[in-house]
């Protein structure tokens, strides 16, 4: 064997031994990999309609947004006929998965939600999402006293 040949054995061996010692460069040991990260399995909203209602036909559209903007789930209904009434609640409601989402992609994500009135409304509400993982954790976005109408038509909220 050539002297760069029995070197470059003897060095492998040498790196092998100290990386199955535990010896060789510290590792963090609270890594997170895309494995533990809990996936988001379900998410629920809930409003609460304060002293002005949301009329009968003015559609509601509700949203999740993940950290980088992509939208994760969706509330189907978008209750174009139904009247939101003074001091009442609705819901909650189920949004519809629409792309994968983990615990950690949504973390300062976005709860979206946007009327589509026809002609004049103001709606004054608080809202409450919650979004449940697959380890049992849960994620939240809440706001109270907010106002939508028919220039100012969206309003997104922190996911925390």
């Amino acid at each position: 064997m050539t002297q760069n040949v029995r070197r470059t054995v003897l060095w492998s061996a040498a790196i092998v031994a100290l990386a199955s010692s535990g010896l060789g460069p510290a590792r963090a040991e609270t890594t997170r990999t895309a494995a533990d990260d809990p996936a988001l399995t379900s998410v629920e909203v809930l409003y609460h309609t304060n002293d002005d209602n949301k009329d009968h036909d003015t559609k509601l559209l509700t949203s999740v947004r993940d950290n980088r903007g992509v939208e994760i789930a969706t509330l189907d209904e978008h209750f174009g006929d139904d009247t939101f009434d003074d001091n009442e609640d609705d819901g909650p409601y189920g949004l519809r998965l629409t792309n994968p989402a983990t615990l950690a992609s949504t973390g300062h994500g976005r709860l979206v939600v946007r009327i589509e009135p026809n002609g004049n409304d103001t709606w004054k509400f608080n809202v409450f999402a919650t979004l449940f993982f697959s380890d049992g954790s849960r994620r939240v976005a809440q706001e109270r006293n907010n106002s939508l109408d028919q220039d100012r038509r969206q309003r997104e909220f922190e996911i925390l």
